[in-house]
This record gives structure tokens, sequence and C-alpha cells, in this order.
């Protein structure tokens, strides 16, 4: 049995799968086995994968229609021999002590999860470096909490290995875009201890036609469902969180609209506007409770819950003054 099985879904990124699967192999953990789902490619991925494969026992290929990032997940959880399972995006790449580092963490800290830092890289992508290999213990309370205040490792699938009983009755949701946030929590609530090394071990690769950086799609509304759902789930088990929760879904309604007015067409996305807000005026009298969020944040939930084209119209000033503050430097 193999020590880490990891996921690969892949799906037409022909020019960056024999960086991420090269990654993969010389990892310095050599017992691994490389799951390489192709969720139906029309690009050279299906030979890409083939071609890895006949030099490589370690890795096993699945081939089958295109059913979206989690189904390609879920796929490889059924086959995946390994006593713990990673992900990794076909487009992104690991350092090679990756697997190693995280493995040995489960291990000598009896940990269910291991998680480590995700490092931006791409055109212009800059940022700070935090690292300092220092290393945390978290049970699953005190993970969830970090995990929704934002310091903890954030709520990618990707810069973690879990031992892989702990996907017995958990999957990811088929169809939907933000599918890590809709199971993060949950894994996490089951594992007995979550440990974090404060290292970029994760290279995560910004595309420009990624979903949720390309033009605004309608797959955005997904927070909707993803929200209820994990409401729910603190309501019940963290009710402390809710709060929190309530300014995460507000900030990613207004989010939406900041992307929508960074389009050039925004009279095409006039009814994804109309949405977002009904979405912010139903939920204004929790938004008015939350001391989370700041007086501002909550005078202008007011103005797109009652009056979105005047907060477009806001933000696109905001954008001009920024932009011409910008070019005179």
């Amino acid at each position: 049995m193999p020590k880490i099985s990891i996921i690969v879904p892949v799906y037409n990124v022909e020019h960056y799968l024999p960086r991420c699967i090269d990654s993969l192999l010389h990892q310095s953990i050599q017992d691994i086995e490389v799951i390489l789902v192709n969720d139906g490619s029309t690009d050279t991925c299906k030979e890409i994968c083939d071609i890895f494969a006949q030099k490589d026992s370690r890795i096993v290929v699945i081939h089958k229609k295109n059913g979206g990032l989690s189904d390609a997940r879920n796929t490889g959880l059924t086959i995946a021999k390994g006593e713990y399972v990673g992900f990794v995006d076909s487009d992104d790449w690991v350092d090679l002590s990756m697997y190693e580092v995280l493995y040995n963490l489960c291990i000598q800290l009896n940990s269910d999860i291991s998680t480590c830092l995700i490092k931006n890289v791409g055109k212009n992508k800059k940022q700070k470096n935090r690292a300092s290999n220092k290393i945390e213990i978290y049970d699953s309370q005190k993970a969830i909490h970090s995990l929704y205040k934002g310091t903890l490792s954030g709520f990618s699938a990707c810069n973690k290995i879990y031992k892989k009983k702990l996907f017995k009755n958990i999957e990811f949701p088929k169809g939907r875009v933000y599918e890590d946030a809709a199971v993060m929590y949950r894994l996490f609530n089951l594992a007995n201890k979550i440990v974090f090394i404060n290292a970029p071990l994760y290279m995560y690769e910004h595309r420009e036609n990624s979903i949720t950086r390309s033009n605004f799609s309608e797959k955005r509304f997904d927070i909707v469902p993803n929200y209820y759902e994990t409401y729910s789930f603190m309501k019940k088990n963290y009710p402390d969180m809710c709060e929190r929760l309530n300014a995460i879904y507000f900030s990613s309604l207004r989010n939406m609209i900041v992307d929508i007015v960074c389009e050039k067409n925004i009279v095409k996305n006039s009814n994804h506007i109309l949405r977002v807000s009904k979405l912010i005026r139903n939920s204004n009298k929790v938004i008015l409770r939350n001391n989370s969020l700041s007086v501002r944040h909550k005078l202008f939930a007011q103005i797109l819950a009652w009056c979105p084209w005047l907060g477009v119209l806001m933000y696109q000033l905001r954008m001009k003054i920024n932009y011409e503050s910008y070019t005179k430097h």
C-alpha cells in the first residue's frame, strides 16, 4: 500500500501538465501513487498521461467523460490505495519535498490532516514571504475557527494531505465551483488533529481562463448553496462561528459586484447585479446585526441592497480614481 495517493484532475492543460507530473514523480518520498484523472480533455492531455504512465509504474490513469473537477476528484478517491490522499490541480506544481514533509508531520504527530502554505505564481504575481517553517497543532474546533478567521492555510484542498478514511462519507459536490470550501470544514471537523507548517510548498499557477478569474459566470452563484449548507452545519456544531460565516458570505457577494464592474459590458450582466442585490437584501437583517462588519461595510450593503446601480457607479468612480493615482506615480 502506498503511503500517499495523489489525485490529479486533468482537463485541457497540455502546456502545464508535464511540469505538474514531473514535480510529483520527483518527490523526495517515493512510496506514492499518482492518479491522473483525464476528465474528457480535447487537447493532447490523454496522450501525455499515457506516456508518463508507461514510464513510471506509480502512475494510474483514468480516462472519463467530462464531469468537472469534483467528479474527477471523487473518481480518483474511489481507487486510491494510499493511507493518505492529496490533490493537485494539473496546472500547478509542488515543491519536491512537500509530500514527505506533510507525511512525516502526520506520522510523527499522529495527525489526520497536515497542511502548508500556498505560493502564488504566474504573471505579475508577487507576495510577501511569510514562511518561517513554524509548526502549529490544532484540534478540529481550533482549526475550523482559524480557517474562517483566515489565520490557517486556506480552504484549498491542494495544499494538504488527509487520512483517506475521512472521505468515507464525504465527497466533493459535483457541478459546483468553490468545491473546496464546501467540504473543508467537514473534513476538519472529523480530523483528530490538524498540523500546519508555515512553509510555501504548493505552487499555485494563476491562469487568466480560470472560472473565478475570467468573465463573470453564472457558476459564481454556487456560493449560495455552499453558504446555506455551511451555515446549517455551523449553527448546529459551532454556533459562535455563524457571525463570521455571514460576514464572509456578504464579502463574497460584494466581490461579485466588483468583478462585474471590472468587465467592459456591465449592461450584459445587469441581471446578475440585480440577483446579487436581492441576495444581499434577503440577508439585510443579519448584515446589520453583524459585529464582524464595519459601519462602512454595513452602509455599503444598504446601497447594494436597495440602490445597486448607485453601488456600481461608486465602484466605477473608485476604480477610476485608483487608476489615475497609479498612473501618476
